[in-house]
């Protein structure tokens, strides 16, 4: 891939380029759906920013006002907060995406990574037994 400084990209180009490389990998339809729900919540939230300008206390006010003040939009209008596992399906977007960047677009560091005082905690849903 033809690599360039990361300096001047903003965050919607740099989501428009991570969807492109993994439709191009050849992940399937609901995944490829999935990132770009996540990441344009993370866009709406964190604004058309410099890619470097995201940051590990950006990435944890983010999670808080997903678990305390984001009201999602349903088709049913349920306003019921997101579920541990919906948000920790934004976490892996997250993820996938800042390490597609590091790699990709080599931005220093993902958020989170910065040390381990400030990594972005996200509560891990409990494993669901299909029968019981």
């Amino acid at each position: 891939m033809n690599r360039r400084p990361t300096g001047s990209l903003s965050l919607a180009k740099a989501i428009t380029g991570f969807l492109q490389y993994k439709a191009a990998e050849g992940l399937s339809p609901n995944t490829l759906q999935s990132y770009q729900r996540d990441l344009k919540l993370w866009l709406e939230y964190a604004g058309d920013i410099p890619l470097q300008q995201n940051t590990t206390a950006l990435l944890q006010q983010y999670f808080v006002w997903l678990r305390t003040d984001y009201k999602p939009r349903r088709i049913t209008r349920n306003r019921a907060a997101l579920a541990s596992k919906t948000i920790h399906n934004f976490y892996i977007s997250l993820c996938a995406f800042f390490t597609w960047a590091q790699r990709e677009l080599q931005l220093p560091l993902r958020p989170g990574e910065e040390g381990t005082e400030t990594d972005v905690e996200v509560e891990q849903a409990p494993n669901e037994p299909f029968t019981k």
